[in-house]
């Protein structure tokens, strides 16, 4: 359960039209990450994966500033059950 300072960044900026984004905690590893499922990311213009890059390393730097958990990604092959918006 990311906190109410993460939660709020990542719903106040949601990611780049076209992506699902899902906050994962593994036990193993004292990290939260945000999985992208945008396994079509190559069939879109390169505009996109811009726009993603752009999200990713702005929310990425406000998750790492603004609260006490590290944060990182990870690319995912599909959203499992659906997924959901961030």
């Amino acid at each position: 359960m990311y906190d109410t300072i993460a939660e709020s960044i990542l719903h106040g900026t949601p990611p780049p039209h076209g992506y699902i984004v899902d906050v994962v905690e593994k036990d193993d590893i004292d990290m939260m990450f945000l999985r992208l499922y945008a396994d079509d990311i190559n069939s879109k213009p390169d505009s996109y994966a811009y726009a993603l890059t752009n999200w990713l390393n702005a929310i990425l730097k406000q998750l790492n500033t603004w609260t006490t958990t590290k944060w990182t990604w990870e690319m995912a092959e599909a959203p499992r059950n659906g997924g959901m918006d961030v």
